[in-house]
């Protein structure tokens, strides 16, 4: 049976055709001439580098940039917890270790930095901390499910322009914790550090 044809777009879901770049085209469907990987091949459907395509450009652009008016929606952050012993968790991506099991391998531990939970300055004075003290995850509540832990401690990190209401874990410290989870954070048993 013939392949679906989709009257929307002028490429044909076939392996034959030719996809040279020595015949002018405006509709290219990829970029590829021998000899060159793709960010390359595109210099040969154009008349110069980074010009226009041989064959005409295609469409027009809807969106123009305009240097200086950049206008980015204000971050929506919800009230978060009503207190401090209950923060929500937002788990913060990080480049070495941020999953569990390359968290295992010893050279990506080498490169891993120090844990630190960020908090607001308003968190972080309701639980009596202050930027490098230590505290400890007691607790993590997501739906109806309590964890209770005992440690690890992890060194306070105060931000400015941190949203009130959460606190800022790395990827990879607790395997497992999701975006939102109400954590329970209290001071080291041997006192501050």
């Amino acid at each position: 049976p013939r392949p679906p044809q989709d009257t929307d777009t002028p490429f044909a879901y076939s392996m034959e055709g030719y996809s040279g770049f020595d015949r002018p085209r405006q509709q290219i469907p990829f970029a590829w001439a021998p000899g060159w990987n793709s960010p390359q091949a595109w210099n040969k459907f154009t008349d110069e580098v980074g010009g226009h395509l041989r064959g005409g450009d295609p469409g027009i652009r809807l969106i123009r940039p305009q240097p200086g008016h950049r206008e980015y929606p204000d971050p929506v952050f919800d009230d978060g917890a009503t207190d401090s012993s209950g923060l929500r968790a937002l788990v913060l991506p990080r480049v070495f270790g941020g999953e569990e099991t390359s968290a295992l391998a010893e050279p990506v531990r080498q490169r891993m930095t120090a844990p630190v939970v960020i908090l607001a300055r308003p968190d972080a004075e309701a639980l009596g901390v202050r930027d490098g003290d230590s505290l400890t995850l007691l607790g993590v509540r997501e739906g109806d499910s309590l964890m209770l832990f005992g440690g690890p401690d992890i060194t306070v990190s105060e931000q400015e322009d941190w949203p009130p209401g959460w606190a800022g874990l790395p990827a990879g410290l607790l395997p497992g914790l999701g975006q939102g989870a109400t954590l329970t954070l209290g001071k080291p048993t041997g006192g501050e550090s």
